[in-house]
This record gives structure tokens, C-alpha cells and sequence, in this order.
């Protein structure tokens, strides 16, 4: 069982239909977006990368609807354990702060975004707690 179906099944449940909804990728592709630019930072060590997390398939997405999005690769982090998942997100956290606050200041609106990023630090919990 891949990382993303252990984080999706145990929060959403065995179907997979249900995870649609709450799927990034699907929902640009179903026409879902954000007036603002799109931030991602990954890991560009990450041993998930390329059979699980697969940032491509969203960028390829963004492009396809014309969503703004700065995906940024980073040499040099991974999933390795939580220290080094801690010390990726301490790295740039100040970037996405900053980021996301100029961009609320510019455009505020509550939509399915911040439920899918209130989701994310959810499943990424019981992701931390899965692989403990």
C-alpha cells in the first residue's frame, strides 16, 4: 500500500471515489482555481517523488487550465525521517508566509483550497503517526 493510499484510506475511508474530491490534481482538472499563484515546495531527493507524490501530474494540470503555479524543486531534501521532513518545512516557511499573506492581502476569498490545506496538515498527521 502506497504512503498516499495509507494517508487517504485511513482518513477518508476504503473508497476510492470519496478521494477524489480532495485530490489536487482532479480538482484543477475539474476546473477548480485560485485567482493567486499556487506555491509547492518538494523535495527534489524525495524517495516518494516519482512513484507516489508525482508533482508533475499537478503542474501538468495548472498548465492545462491555465492555473499560475511556482513549484520549486529542492536539492537535497527527502522523507527520510522526521527530522529531516521537520527541517524541510522549517527551511521555507518563512517563503510561504510571506507568500501566502501577500496574496490574501491582494485577493481574499475562502474556497476549497484552504479546506484541501487544512486537509493536508490532517492526513499529514496521521501520516507522521502511520510511519511511527
Amino acid at each position: 500500500m502506497s504512503l498516499r493510499e495509507k494517508a487517504l484510506s485511513g482518513y477518508l475511508g476504503s473508497n476510492e471515489k470519496n478521494w477524489q474530491e480532495y485530490d489536487a490534481t482532479q480538482l484543477i482538472l475539474d476546473g477548480l482555481s485560485s485567482p493567486n499563484t499556487i506555491l509547492i515546495d518538494q523535495g527534489a531527493s524525495d524517495n516518494f517523488l516519482k512513484n507516489q507524490l508525482k508533482p508533475e501530474l499537478f503542474e501538468t494540470a495548472c498548465k492545462q487550465k491555465n492555473q499560475l503555479l511556482k513549484l520549486r524543486m529542492q536539492p537535497g531534501f527527502d522523507h527520510s525521517g522526521f527530522f529531516h521532513f521537520s527541517f524541510f518545512i522549517s527551511s521555507f516557511m518563512q517563503d510561504h508566509i510571506n507568500f501566502h499573506a501577500e496574496n490574501l492581502n491582494k485577493n481574499f476569498q475562502f474556497n476549497k483550497f484552504q479546506v484541501l490545506l487544512k486537509l493536508f496538515f490532517q492526513i499529514q498527521k496521521k501520516v507522521l503517526h502511520l510511519s511511527q
